[in-house]
């Protein structure tokens, strides 16, 4: 760890490490070192919110295609502002595909007790 430089007080040096950090886009605007178009962003996110969802070989590409657009409409009524908020977004849209599916499977007919359990 570094020292502070010997003509800061420790008072002063104790109120510097207190002090309230800026977010690092102020303190390093990142668009001034790293150019994305907005149509890469989209693509960047549409694909993190495919990657969640579960989409069997035998779907179509048109069932797989309806299951896509119909998370992304899910992400999308949620409206997040914010990279948290889009995180944690992304992770609602995942886990109810992921509770319909295994509510999908608990309830096929043929199912047993122990696969329902599990499912």
């Amino acid at each position: 760890m570094a020292k502070p430089p010997e003509n800061i007080s420790d008072a002063e040096h104790d109120s510097e490490r207190q002090s309230i950090r800026r977010p690092v886009n102020e303190v390093l605007p990142i668009s001034m070192y790293i150019t994305a178009e907005d149509i890469e962003i989209e693509s960047q996110k549409l694909n993190e919110i495919r990657d969640l969802l579960w989409l069997p070989g035998k779907f179509s590409e048109t069932e797989k295609n309806v299951r896509i657009i119909r998370a992304v409409e899910l992400y999308e009524s949620l409206q997040p502002t914010d990279g948290a908020e889009g995180m944690l977004t992304a992770q609602m849209v995942g886990t109810h595909f992921a509770a319909l599916e295994c509510l999908r499977r608990a309830s096929h007919g043929e199912q047993t007790f122990a696969g329902r359990d599990m499912a």
